[in-house]
């Protein structure tokens, strides 16, 4: 009989350390879903901002001002928040994701000097909606590798649904 006891133990042990991984899991998941909507959000901004300053290249500076000027303060204010939300992560699921977050982040260092080329007409528009899908491409690729620390396969699922969304 003590055998039977010992076994069914073990087993509630292992269902406790279960619900408690699952717990852990839950809680990165919610932090993950923060990064993304950061993410998703920057990235929206910088596709309205890449196509007015198209606009405004094409049209050589007669058409778009205010749009520029516009999408680039929301861009800013999207980056602004994703850096405070980087702040807080606690802690990435491995080293890969780190590494895309840096190289987004090094891209987009340069955004400042893009925008100086922009409004002064120094690019042609083709070079410029390079260097803006450039930056997006960089964000955009942190988001499968944040696939990769999910266990739960339906979870898993919307993340690679939301970056088809976001690749396309």
């Amino acid at each position: 009989m003590k055998v039977v006891a010992d076994h069914t133990s073990g087993a509630s042990e292992w269902f406790r350390r279960a619900g408690q991984l699952r717990r852990q899991q839950l809680s990165r998941l919610a932090e993950l879903g923060t990064l993304v909507t950061g993410i998703s959000r920057l990235m929206h901004m910088l596709q309205c901002e890449r196509g007015a300053s198209n606009v405004w290249l094409c049209s050589r500076g007669e058409l778009y001002v205010l749009e520029c000027r516009a999408s680039r303060a929301l861009a800013d204010d999207s980056l602004k928040a994703l850096n405070g939300i980087l702040e807080t992560q606690t802690a990435m699921p491995c080293s890969a994701v780190c590494e895309r977050i840096a190289f987004a982040l090094s891209h987009l260092e340069g955004l400042d000097a893009l925008r100086d080329a922009v409004n002064g007409l120094h690019l042609p528009a083709p070079r410029a909606m390079e260097q803006y899908s450039a930056m997006l491409s960089h964000l955009l690729s942190i988001i499968p590798q944040l696939n990769d620390s999910i266990d739960d396969p339906h979870i898993a699922e919307r993340f690679v649904s939301l970056y088809r969304v976001l690749s396309h």
